[in-house]
């Protein structure tokens, strides 16, 4: 019997992430310090048996990242999209760059991602159909506009903080 896997079922997604690692379920199980078959049996979509605890989940995504696998989140995303949410990976930013960012700039950021979408969808529809190509697009559109605006979100969180600390400073000289 094979199984059809689906990048969009999370314990798929785990299995697929597994595999990419470096030497597979049994480089990974050995990286966890566990049995390779209790792994793969923790692993595999039909075997009731065992299962991974969220531990697990975040030990085995956190390996798999440092070891470079393509789509290393890919469960975590799948988990949020089986319950109608969606976890989109944050830019890095340098916490100690952010309170020399510039504010406006990142606002202007967030439009500029936010007329990209809106190119996107556009072209998409200029058929007046939208494709699945066209929809993979457009996600990536929306990821990136989502992620500036918590970039901007973040850097004013920091500078609410930073505001913040200001104030008490001058409270306790005055």
């Amino acid at each position: 019997m094979s199984h059809h896997y689906s990048e969009i079922n999370q314990h798929d997604a785990l299995y697929w992430v597994a595999r990419g690692y470096p030497g597979g379920v049994e480089g990974l199980a050995a990286r966890m310090d566990k049995s390779a078959a209790v792994l793969r049996n923790k692993l595999l979509p039909h075997v009731q048996t065992n299962y991974v605890s969220f531990e697990e989940v975040s030990v085995i995504v956190e390996h798999a990242e440092g070891a470079g696998v393509p789509n290393a989140k890919l469960p975590i995303q799948a988990l949020c999209w089986r319950h109608g949410m969606v976890a989109i990976p944050l830019p890095e930013v340098a916490r100690e760059d952010l309170p020399n960012t510039d504010l406006y700039e990142a606002l202007c950021q967030v439009l500029a991602e936010v007329g990209d979408v809106s190119r996107a969808m556009s072209a998409a529809l200029a058929d007046n159909h939208l494709s699945e190509g066209e929809m993979r697009k457009l996600e990536r559109e929306f990821e990136e506009a989502t992620a500036s605006v918590m970039v901007l979100r973040e850097l004013l969180r920091v500078r609410a903080q930073r505001d913040a600390e200001r104030m008490q400073r001058l409270r306790g000289k005055a």
